[in-house]
């Protein structure tokens, strides 16, 4: 029944118009900021600038200097928005525009509702207390990763490869999730009774229930059946319920078990929207029991399995070792810096739900070049990006952290300053591991992940005893730089090179020389320096020729038409 129901789904949407799947595909967002009127200056007919969804893969095709064929010289960078064989032809790249709107939207809004509230949190309860709410949830993160055991990628991709298949694999995953849910409760339960006592045993055990929240959660199969709106929707009314809630029942540090209730029970919400969501447009969810196909899985799950133990190591190890090694304060202050970063680095979490789908399309049709070529502009624009980022967080990181955290977090700003290239770094890399798991070699993947985590805990044994949690800060921006050069590495040995380093000499020596804008015109006014950097990174990007770059060219074909 749900297989028959999402076939006659796919052959009404083969029938719609043009204009039938811009309104659809739009009805959820006001895109029509980008179709503005433009007028072809040849024949003084107007026109409407393509649609960001339309031609993120012209843009590609563009500025590798292939003109499509269905643009006369004239109109290069042009498209008429009646051409049914033009919306045919970039189905794709606007199905990974329209998520990546999604997705953002729904990780905007929570980030920014979480970040008022972890804001409010920090000014009504103590830093000790702060400091013990990290742990907990530091602690927690470890049993959760023995919940998604790697499918929720592997469901992703499976699905957006064979999507008729969906209420059967979305059903089996579900119940591998839960099984595994009731055990790391159980190992869990265990491990608090034995090693962890006090206020800080009652957080574990109360963060503990999100095992269960994990195994129900099913964003990854609306990542595979590309509906992102649903995730950003039911995301959204979760997060605007934990700031209220926040607001409305913690008031001092005598509330700090209600921290993670308020937590479990928002984050329950979204989750029931989500999954019965799911289950509507899947057709329905067939559960399933242990059997082959359950070995069979976990089988082709194993790599990203280890991949997502190693990545949430990876980034609870270093206020794991903090709290042991310098307590609760100095996790308190690595942990607000962290909570200003994820504003920057929630956009990896996106790329990867709104890319994987295509990737994994491009790659079973055996399509290398638009493969790698998707890949390096994702890339550059994340480098060409974030590079500016970094530097302006860097340099006002005093002023940012009092502002933003309060006078008695105003010693975490060199924390700030050094983790802000982590998520610069974590962008980038995001684009190369994504392009990993979608080619089939999520074993290399692990084995990038994996390096860096050793690394990450070498240079904690190394640095946190002298520098505290600036030198934690340090070795996870060293850690970083080794995974994102073996994923770019394992990626192009075992399956395509994708060519970036063509076009990253311009943001480095372009934020070079901001770094030295910012350093003189900010010696005594900080924003005086901000600004000064801002135009000359702008005036020196231009001037080295980033007009050529490749994820220039994407980006010009996305909003602006080729000069008649």
């Amino acid at each position: 029944m749900g297989l028959g129901r999402s076939s006659s789904l796919r052959r009404r949407a083969s029938a719609t118009t043009p204009a039938n799947v811009l309104t659809t595909q739009c009805a959820a967002f006001p895109l029509k900021p980008f179709l503005r009127p433009c007028f072809d200056r040849s024949t003084g007919r107007a026109r409407l600038l393509p649609t960001m969804q339309a031609t993120l893969q012209r843009g590609i095709e563009m500025a590798a200097g292939n003109v499509p064929e269905d643009l006369a010289p004239d109109q290069a960078g042009i498209l008429e928005l009646g051409e049914p064989e033009v919306w045919e032809r970039h189905r794709d790249a606007r199905r990974i525009i329209k998520n990546f709107l999604s997705f953002s939207l729904a990780e905007v809004a929570g980030k920014l509702f979480r970040f008022v509230a972890v804001i409010y949190l920090v000014r009504v309860i103590s830093v000790t207390g702060f400091g013990r709410l990290s742990f907990a949830q530091a602690v927690t993160a470890n049993f959760v990763l023995f919940v998604g055991l790697g499918l929720d990628v592997l469901g992703a991709r499976e699905i957006a490869s064979r999507p008729e298949a969906s209420a059967r694999y979305i059903g089996m995953i579900v119940t591998m999730q839960a099984a595994a849910a009731l055990c790391a409760y159980g190992a869990l339960f265990l491990f608090v009774r034995s090693e962890v006592s006090g206020q800080i045993a009652e957080l574990v055990l109360v963060y503990g229930m999100t095992v269960f929240l994990v195994a129900l959660g099913v964003d990854w199969a609306a990542v595979g059946l590309e509906h992102g709106e649903i995730v950003a929707k039911w995301r959204i009314l979760g997060h605007v319920s934990y700031l209220l809630l926040m607001l409305a029942l913690v008031k001092g540090s005598d509330d700090l078990v209600r921290v993670p209730a308020i937590e479990i029970a928002t984050t329950g919400i979204a989750v029931a929207g989500i999954l019965f969501s799911v289950r509507r447009i899947s057709g329905g969810i067939s559960m399933s029991w242990p059997s082959r196909e359950w070995a069979r899985t976990l089988r082709h799950a194993l790599p990203l399995a280890v991949s997502g133990v190693a990545i949430t190591l990876y980034y609870t190890v270093d206020r794991l070792m903090l709290g042991l090694m310098h307590g609760p304060r100095s996790v308190a202050m690595y942990e607000a810096s962290y909570k200003v970063i994820l504003v920057f680095s929630m956009f990896g979490t996106v790329l990867l739900r709104s890319v994987l789908p295509s990737l994994s399309k491009l790659h079973a049709t055996g399509k290398k070049d638009d493969f790698a070529k998707l890949v390096a502009a994702g890339a550059g624009l994340a480098f060409s990006g974030m590079v500016p980022t970094a530097i302006l967080v860097a340099a006002a990181a005093g002023p940012a952290m009092t502002i933003v955290m309060g006078s008695a977090y105003a010693s975490a700003a060199p924390v700030l300053g050094v983790l802000i290239w982590s998520a610069a770094i974590l962008l980038v890399s995001t684009n190369f591991g994504t392009a990993l798991v979608a080619s089939g070699h999520q074993l290399s993947h692990t084995y990038a992940v994996t390096a860096g985590l050793v690394v990450n805990v070498i240079l904690n044994v190394i640095l946190i005893p002298r520098a505290g949690a600036v030198g934690a800060a340090v070795a996870t921006v060293g850690a970083d730089v080794v995974i994102v050069a073996l994923a770019w590495l394992f990626l192009a040995t075992q399956y395509t090179t994708v060519p970036v380093l063509r076009d990253a000499w311009r943001p480095v020596l372009s934020g070079a020389a901001m770094v030295v804008a910012v350093l003189f015109f900010g010696r005594h006014y900080w924003p005086a320096g901000v600004a000064a950097g801002v135009i000359v990174y702008a005036t020196a990007m231009t001037l080295c020729g980033w007009r050529q770059s490749l994820e220039f060219q994407a980006l010009r074909a996305c909003f602006v038409r080729r000069a008649a």
